[in-house]
């Protein structure tokens, strides 16, 4: 599928890594990394308006080990007030989700699944 966005699967696979790398907790970039898949565009209804609007949203990582069917998303038409990028999307839902579950940051949308030995610190802070 094409994204009606204009943004190649370069664009988004070089964007995701480039915030992958600028990432400031190194334990969760170890975490993230066996996840990344290779980008591709899902239609995702905003559910907040009369009519049904539908925007293309990158799906740029798999993360089902932390909870089946959760994959790490990107789309450039954003969610909620701030116009967050990077979010949780579940697999099987047709809609952008929760604003909650939405980031400014590709580290912050990383740290919702983190788990086990790479639990962020007290200090770590979503931004």
């Amino acid at each position: 599928m094409s994204n009606p966005a204009g943004l190649s699967r370069d664009d988004v696979t070089r964007l995701i890594h480039a915030e992958y790398r600028a990432a400031t907790h190194i334990p969760l970039q170890d975490a993230i990394a066996p996840f990344l898949i290779e980008p591709f565009v899902r239609m995702l209804a905003w559910p907040y308006a009369a009519e049904r609007h539908e925007y293309p949203c990158w799906i740029v990582a798999d993360l089902g080990s932390h909870a089946a069917g959760m994959t790490l998303a990107y789309s450039d038409f954003g969610h909620g007030q701030y116009g967050s990028r990077r979010g949780i999307v579940m697999a099987d839902d047709q809609w952008f989700g929760r604003d909650d579950s939405w980031f400014t940051r590709l580290e912050d949308a990383s740290s919702r699944p983190a788990r086990g030995p790479h639990e962020l610190p007290d200090e770590y802070e979503v931004r």
